[in-house]
């Protein structure tokens, strides 16, 4: 079966459903999987979000085990 027979077969049980819940799950596993961002997530967070990646791909975090190491001498 090629990807185009098997969309069309996918689309056909979709179009047929009337489950909304199950049609609400499949939204949302469609999103996921094309990167979409919620509608839902406020603006402020979306801007979070960027903003630590931007951190993140210009190396300004800290790892995991710095974060460990530092909090242990904190609090020992």
């Amino acid at each position: 079966m090629s990807v185009n027979e098997l969309k069309i077969q996918i689309a056909k049980k979709v179009f047929d459903l009337e489950d909304q819940d199950l049609l609400l799950q499949l939204d949302l596993l469609l999103k996921r999987e094309s990167n979409q961002v919620s509608e839902d997530i406020p603006e402020y967070v979306k801007k979070g979000i960027e903003k630590g990646i931007n951190q993140a791909d210009n190396g300004q975090f800290k790892t995991y085990a710095e974060v460990k190491k530092g909090l242990s001498e904190k609090w020992h």
